[in-house]
């Protein structure tokens, strides 16, 4: 089934498909790690959009949003 949906996907797509897994996996590894904790709807606007911390407010982490940044 992954075949044919990779298939599917044009070369723009699917690298922007690789980007979000890679910042998904690099969040949740960090909050596995337990380097800091993020609420569930800044981790999917980070796999979205990308890892900025200017989308991180103070309310939506245990750590610097700096930091959380920086560790991934």
């Amino acid at each position: 089934m992954w075949s044919e949906q990779r298939d599917r996907l044009s070369a723009r797509m699917l690298q922007d498909f690789h980007e979000r897994l890679q910042r998904e996996w690099a969040i949740e590894t960090g909050v596995i790690e337990r380097l800091y904790s993020l609420d569930r709807g800044v981790t999917q606007i980070l796999i979205e959009r990308g890892l900025d911390a200017a989308i991180i407010s103070h309310e939506d982490t245990d750590s610097d949003p700096q930091l959380v940044i920086a560790s991934r």
